[in-house]
């Protein structure tokens, strides 16, 4: 394939022929600029690319990547797939972060906001911006081929109406963590799929079954002491509502109010946390 797509009829047969996982490899180099590992490290793990070409192709029905927080580049992986998937594609496309300024990361990686990803994406000279039909915005982009590619904040109501062909989710509380329920606080290593638990939906309590319980492993955290004396423990990404709306846990700082089932709190100290394990679980309605 040509190193430069100077025409649209050049991108267009480009399109067209990603048919093999060679032929996407190159399309991603040619279309968006990033070059993808093809090169398996671990002995138990797959090379990048054959997991974004797993997804890319839809070889299975759900499709979770595990790799190292922070170095993996999972993030820009994810962004990558959606740029294609909508290109490519024509889909409809739906990014969904912990928080909505994680989801706002994953989509900037595409308009360049970036510094670290020069030249790659939008900015890529093989980029077909001949399919955009306005300036991506910090939450959208739309597609003349029908494709869109929408920022979303993980949660149940922000997923309900039209349904996407793709959905894609980037994102944890430590072991010991106590969760709210009706019948008491558990530690959340306790909580079983069916639990009922109590959280927070657009600013009110609400509580909804918990489908599932992850034990995500040995992560990086930050330890939040509180106002009541206790001390919250989770990873920097985890979504705490404070007072100024939802928020990652990093934005957190002396003085922040986190609102909580029984009472709010100031947070009075945040100091970085040793690796622990940490524990994710998925709730129905909340």
């Amino acid at each position: 394939m040509a190193n430069r797509l100077s025409s649209k009829s050049e991108v267009e047969k480009v399109r067209s022929q990603i048919r093999t996982d060679d032929d996407l490899w190159h399309a991603v180099q040619d279309l968006a600029g990033i070059t993808i590992p093809r090169v398996k490290v671990c002995e138990d793990h797959v090379a990048p690319f054959t997991a974004f070409a797993d997804a890319y192709f839809a070889r299975h029905r759900n499709i979770v990547w595990h790799a190292s927080r922070g170095l993996a580049g999972k993030s820009v992986l994810l962004a990558t797939l959606a740029f294609m998937e909508g290109i490519e594609m024509g889909a409809a496309v739906n990014l969904l972060g912990g928080s909505g300024e994680q989801s706002q990361r994953v989509h900037g990686y595409m308009t360049g906001e970036d510094t670290n990803l020069p030249g790659t994406f939008w900015g890529h000279y093989g980029a077909p911006r001949h399919l955009l039909v306005d300036d991506p915005t910090k939450r959208e982009t739309k597609l003349s081929n029908g494709g869109r590619i929408v920022v979303l904040q993980a949660s149940q109501r922000s997923v309900r109406g039209p349904h996407p062909q793709k959905l894609r989710l980037d994102e944890c509380l430590a072991a010991g963590t106590l969760v709210s329920t009706p019948e008491g606080q558990f530690r959340i290593e306790d909580v079983q799929a069916g639990d009922i638990v109590h959280g927070w939906d657009n600013g009110g309590i609400t509580q909804g079954m918990v489908q599932r319980t992850r034990r995500v492993g040995a992560r990086q955290t930050l330890e939040l002491t509180l106002s009541n004396g206790k001390t919250l423990i989770c990873t920097p990404d985890h979504e705490l509502l404070t007072n100024g709306g939802w928020d990652e846990a990093r934005s957190c700082r002396q003085g922040t109010i986190l609102q909580g089932i029984r009472e709010n709190v100031k947070v009075v100290a945040v100091k970085e946390g040793i690796r622990r394990d940490v524990y994710d679980i998925t709730v129905k309605d909340i």
